[in-house]
């Protein structure tokens, strides 16, 4: 069984239906540096991060010394062909779903994490998004809709995980804005 830590990235340079991969603002950067303190307990997890760079530099900036290993597998919800102006309602559709109303692409997705998550051989922390986190908490309430959370940007949530499921540990920052 391994502990899980999952960091949702600080606020991007740009909305998600404006660009492909934005790094952090100003204030992403801030809101990282911010939780390096929170994330003391974890010094000895490994560490992992989404490809996106906005997830990376924040784990970056909030674990200096830590060797990241960026992982595939926690990056964003896969949108397929859609163009960037396109994302945002597909997304907000999404948000009134259920996860077994989804695309093959985005069930493949939401499986993979869930798998990665459960076979983690150690404790670690995972620097990934919003959807990855909403993917995540409902598996561990073994709930079906998609919209569980609205994880704050920064916002750390622990689960502990292993072959036989995903325990919910504890809950991290919500925002109630609106992911777009």
């Amino acid at each position: 069984m391994s502990k899980i830590i999952l960091v949702r990235h600080g606020q991007a340079a740009a909305r998600w239906g404006e660009e492909t991969d934005p790094g952090l603002s100003e204030l992403g950067f801030e809101q990282a540096t911010n939780i390096r303190q929170s994330l003391t307990p974890y010094q000895s997890y490994k560490v992992l991060s989404s490809p996106k760079a906005r997830a990376i530099e924040t784990a970056q900036t909030a674990l200096p010394e830590a060797q990241v290993e960026i992982d595939p597998r926690f990056t964003e919800i896969p949108s397929g062909d859609r163009s960037l102006a396109e994302r945002g309602p597909w997304l907000k559709q999404i948000f009134r779903q259920s996860w077994t109303e989804q695309e093959d692409q985005v069930t493949q997705w939401r499986a993979d994490i869930v798998r990665a998550l459960s076979q983690q051989p150690q404790d670690a922390i995972v620097f990934c998004h919003f959807v990855v986190i909403n993917a995540v908490v409902a598996a561990a309430r073994d709930n079906e809709r998609v919209m569980q959370c609205r994880p704050d940007y920064c916002s750390i949530w622990e689960f502990d995980c292993s072959a036989g499921g995903i325990t919910l540990l504890s809950e991290g920052l919500e925002d109630h804005s609106l992911v777009l």
